[in-house]
């Protein structure tokens, strides 16, 4: 698990049985798209950090993503993508079962840690970021 601080993006807070979509625009050194063809893999862990990430849970196992599904070669730009960059070449359906809420009144906080994996055995951050999850009537 990264304990690290920085560069984690804050994906705010959802509501219990949401599938959040993460996206992200992964590049070359040169600023080419990273071809799905250079890849070995592409794994998700999940951390709940609700009670800090001294004692951060793995929620679930670190998961192997089928690269087909969540990369793309050609950048994409549907309505989710909002940055003024020109489109993203991945993206993760995050399983709304995966990120459960604490009950009545508790917003519970998870570690979203996607990480490539180019030929060469050469690792790579696809996104580093963090939830918050309320209860399904949005109380926290």
């Amino acid at each position: 698990m990264d304990r690290s601080t920085d560069g984690w993006r804050d994906l705010g807070t959802i509501v219990e049985g949401t599938s959040p979509k993460v996206m992200a625009r992964c590049v070359d050194a040169v600023g080419d798209l990273i071809q799905q063809a250079s890849l070995t893999n592409v794994k998700l862990k999940l951390y709940d950090i609700t009670t800090g990430q001294s004692t951060a849970t793995l929620v679930g196992s670190e998961t192997t993503l089928t690269l087909d599904d969540v990369w793309f070669d050609t950048a994409q730009t549907d309505d989710g993508w909002t940055s003024n960059l020109g489109g993203y070449n991945f993206a993760y359906v995050i399983p709304a079962a995966s990120l459960a809420g604490g009950g009545a009144g508790v917003k519970k906080s998870y570690q979203i840690e996607i990480r490539g994996t180019l030929s060469g055995n050469i690792g790579f951050w696809v996104v580093k970021a963090r939830i918050a999850v309320t209860d399904a009537l949005g109380i926290t």
